[in-house]
């Protein structure tokens, strides 16, 4: 247990002094109190501010992560390779140096990679991989077909039915078996969202969920509303997330192409078939070959492929086992994800302490000999699948509670980045959600940028019966 004392000035600070006490201690339960009454194997995190502060939120915030970064550093021996970031989005902090108005004294990579190591202390490492993604964004960005974003919009549609949940999954996601009955219900409320307004949007996702499990006369229906009320004819990407390969039939395959999908998602997230039993998914190792090759065949020129690092009982050569697969397979993209526990996830209430006290922890231990930690070196052999592949990192964002504090990385072929995945991450510009989505509603004004968040129903039943 991890006990933080915080006195009245640093209150309203109080979810960033957790945030990075979790990246110290990110299997420890952390407890806030004003009193140091807590146990005696606890630890506690108490008068580690030595400063006033300036009413400048934003520099009082960075020097008091800094000081409580050096006070857990001391204590723990650790240093972060993330510093004192513990956002979601690092990569907007060097695409706003670029991009600011002076911009002319970060031309030189060395200084932004000093000024990042100087207030975040991020190491050389993840300095270098956040100014490489913020330098490929921006030129996708420049490129014609999306340099008038900031005038447009994206859509995102949710389907959130799954024919299983996966153990690590926090996502609203519905059993269709159990909840089939409301497929009919979900699509006419989906059918009457879209035909409130006339839509032409820059990039289109249908994410879940798994839209694909959806049977093919439903599934066809979906596709079929999205071509009555969305006006495609300039829209850059169409993507569908067709995730679980054993959810993707000829015939939703043939669907797609037939209804002018651009890009689709197979996720085999392992080629080890004892993890997927393990993790609740319910596709063999050869699916995922099989309908890729069958998407290829159907003529997708655009595949995506997810894989996740960190999954229980996964060792090194399980992960290089998995690399091998995808270098044969060859997709057009490559998300690497690490595992992240979240609370709402199976993962955190049906594996025994076990998991938590050893699996865990082995993958944060130090191998003395390398001196590096084993999800590190997963990581390592990742990307250096993705320079063989000859992809390119073009977008990254972090969660909470990821296996080794690390984060997840979006890799491309040039030309085949996710477009919506830049916007999205980005908050580059207004995102519509419908079913159970939110809306992201992004405003350019008085020089700088504004977001405001519309949330929408996450429960299935909630969205049939008010909606």
């Amino acid at each position: 247990m991890v006990h933080i004392i915080i006195e009245n000035c640093l209150k309203s600070f109080e979810t960033d002094i957790r945030e990075l006490c979790m990246a110290f201690f990110p299997y420890e339960k952390i407890v806030i109190g004003e009193s140091e009454n807590h146990r005696d194997e606890s630890v506690c995190v108490n008068h580690f501010f030595n400063g006033e502060l300036t009413g400048d939120r934003k520099k009082d915030k960075s020097e008091i992560k800094r000081q409580l970064y050096d006070y857990l550093s001391e204590i723990t021996g650790k240093k972060l390779l993330w510093g004192t970031l513990t956002g979601i989005r690092p990569v907007a902090i060097v695409t706003d140096m670029i991009e600011s108005e002076g911009a002319r004294s970060y031309e030189n990579d060395l200084i932004i990679k000093e000024d990042l190591k100087k207030e975040y202390y991020i190491s050389d490492e993840k300095a270098d991989r956040l100014i490489a993604i913020a330098k490929k964004e921006i030129e996708v960005l420049n490129r014609k077909e999306v340099s008038d974003y900031k005038d447009r919009y994206s859509m995102y549609i949710g389907v959130p039915f799954c024919k299983s949940t996966c153990l690590y999954c926090s996502f609203t996601s519905f059993n269709i078996s159990k909840f089939g009955n409301y497929v009919e219900k979900y699509l006419d409320r989906i059918e009457n969202e879209l035909g409130a307004s006339k839509w032409k949007p820059m990039t289109l996702y249908i994410g879940g969920g798994t839209p694909t499990s959806l049977d093919e006369k439903d599934f066809e229906r979906l596709l079929n509303i999205v071509d009555k009320y969305v006006d495609k004819t300039n829209c850059i990407e169409y993507t569908v997330e067709a995730g679980r390969p054993d959810t993707i039939t000829y015939e939703k395959l043939k669907l797609m192409k037939e209804h002018g999908v651009s890009r689709i998602s197979i996720n085999p997230q392992t080629f080890n078939q004892k993890t997927l039993d393990l993790i609740g998914r319910k596709h063999k190792v050869s699916d995922v070959t099989e309908k890729y090759y069958m998407a290829r065949e159907i003529g997708f020129d655009n595949i995506n492929m997810d894989i996740i690092l960190g999954l229980p009982d996964e060792r090194i050569y399980e992960v290089m086992k998995t690399l091998f697969n995808i270098y044969k397979l060859k997709p057009d993209s490559l998300t690497v994800h690490s595992l992240a526990l979240k609370r709402a996830a199976r993962l955190n209430y049906e594996l025994d302490s076990w998991v938590a006290d050893h699996y865990l922890a082995g993958l944060i231990d130090m191998d003395k000999s390398e001196g590096k930690r084993t999800i590190d070196k997963m990581y390592k052999y990742s990307d250096m699948l993705s320079r063989v592949l000859k992809f390119e990192p073009y977008y990254l964002y972090r969660q909470k509670n990821m296996a080794g504090n690390l984060e997840n990385v979006g890799y491309s072929k040039s030309g085949k980045e996710c477009i919506y995945n830049i916007m999205m991450m980005s908050e580059r510009h207004t995102v519509h959600g419908f079913g159970t989505a939110t809306t992201k509603e992004v405003y350019y004004e008085n020089g700088g940028k504004r977001i405001e968040n519309i949330l929408g129903y996450k429960s299935v039943v909630d969205y049939c019966n008010h909606v």
